[in-house]
C-alpha cells in the first residue's frame, strides 16, 4: 500500500471510533441526563423556574402563555383542561382525577407551587382555580403575596426570590400545611 492508503485508513478507522464513542457513550449520556433533568422538573423542591419565567405573561386570557407556563411547571402530567373567567380575571384548571386519589402531600405542594407561579407570573392573574371532580382549590393573589410576606407579584420573577421564598417553603412540609390551611380556599363543585 502507499502512503496515502495508509493515511485513508487511519482515518478511517480514527473516525470509526468517534463514531461508536459517540453511539456508545456520548448519546447515551445526554440522553440519560435529559431523563434526570425532566425528572427533576416534576419536583418543585428540583424544579428550574428558567423556563417557566419565559412564559411570563401580562394577561391571563392569553391562552398560549397559560398552557406554556403550565407545561413548564411540576405535575404537568396530571391531565387537565383550561377555563378562563377574564370578568374575574381567573384561571381555571379543570383535572380529570378526583383529588383524593392524588397522594396528599404530593396535590398540596402541587397546588402551592403551581398557584405561586401562576399567580406570580400573570400580571392581571387575580386568582387560580383547581377544579378537581370532588372539589375545587381556590387561591387569590391578594392572600398569596400576604402569606409570602412580599409586596409585589412581580418580586417572583427574580430567580434568587423565587429559590429563597418558593422553593425554601415548599421544602418543609409544616410550611405547605400552612399554606394549604391558610391561602387555599376548598368548596365542594
Amino acid at each position: 500500500m502507499r502512503r496515502k492508503d495508509y493515511w485513508i485508513a487511519a482515518l478511517f478507522v480514527i473516525a470509526l471510533a468517534g463514531f461508536f464513542y459517540m453511539e456508545g457513550e456520548v448519546k447515551p449520556s445526554r440522553a440519560l441526563d435529559a431523563a434526570r433533568y425532566e425528572q427533576a422538573q416534576q419536583d418543585p423542591l428540583t424544579h428550574d423556574i428558567h423556563a417557566a419565567l419565559q412564559q411570563r405573561g401580562k394577561y391571563m386570557g392569553s391562552v398560549s402563555t397559560l398552557t406554556g407556563l403550565n407545561q413548564e411547571l411540576p405535575y404537568r402530567d396530571l391531565e387537565y383542561t383550561y377555563q378562563l373567567y377574564p370578568e374575574k380575571l381567573t384561571a381555571q384548571l379543570h383535572f380529570k382525577r378526583p383529588s383524593d386519589e392524588v397522594e396528599q402531600g404530593f396535590f398540596r405542594r402541587m397546588i402551592m407551587y403551581n398557584a405561586t407561579a401562576n399567580l406570580g407570573l400573570v400580571d392581571n392573574m387575580e386568582a387560580m382555580d383547581f377544579h378537581f371532580p370532588d372539589a375545587v382549590y381556590s387561591v387569590q393573589r391578594s392572600q398569596l403575596m400576604s402569606w409570602y410576606g412580599l409586596h409585589s407579584h412581580a418580586e417572583l420573577t427574580e430567580i434568587e426570590v423565587w429559590k429563597a421564598i418558593v422553593q425554601e417553603q415548599v421544602r418543609r412540609p409544616d410550611r405547605v400545611d400552612a399554606f394549604y390551611e391558610q391561602v387555599v380556599e376548598i368548596s365542594v363543585p
